[in-house]
């Protein structure tokens, strides 16, 4: 019984965006895009459903948050990167908050290869150039 409360509790943190899920991430809405939007879904349902055909990778948003789920997460985030102009960040399963560039270097280290569509479309300011820098400093790479 206490194996099952802990699972509907681990459930109901995970469809509430309250814990990334272990295949899957969450990417949290800057305040500043949530202004912007005044009320309206900052996540349209068509760009979802085109997140969703081109990865078959759901995308679920709840109040400032976005869960990312499936096979082909990193493409599905980049897409929705685009739509949230660059500004999401990422939070994978181990609780690392991530940027735009910092995911996109991560991505590029797990998997060994460069991925063009999860470049931003923005130049990196200052911050963003240090963090991936020790990204891979304390890779080793």
């Amino acid at each position: 019984a206490a194996q099952v409360g802990y699972m509907i509790s681990k459930y109901i943190s995970e469809i509430g965006s309250l814990q990334v899920p272990p295949d899957g991430v969450i990417v949290r809405v800057p305040p500043e895009v949530l202004e912007e939007h005044a009320g309206r879904p900052y996540l349209e349902p068509r760009d979802a459903a085109r997140i969703w055909q081109a990865n078959h990778t759901s995308v679920h948003c709840v109040d400032d948050r976005v869960v990312v789920r499936g096979p082909r997460i990193p493409p599905a985030v980049a897409m929705l990167q685009g739509i949230l102009n660059w500004r999401g960040v990422v939070i994978l399963p181990d609780h690392r908050e991530l940027d735009a560039w910092s995911y996109a270097a991560v991505v590029e280290m797990a998997t060994g290869m460069p991925d063009p569509q999860l470049v931003p479309s923005k130049e990196p300011d200052l911050a963003a150039v240090r963090r991936v820098l020790c990204l891979a400093k304390s890779r080793g790479a």
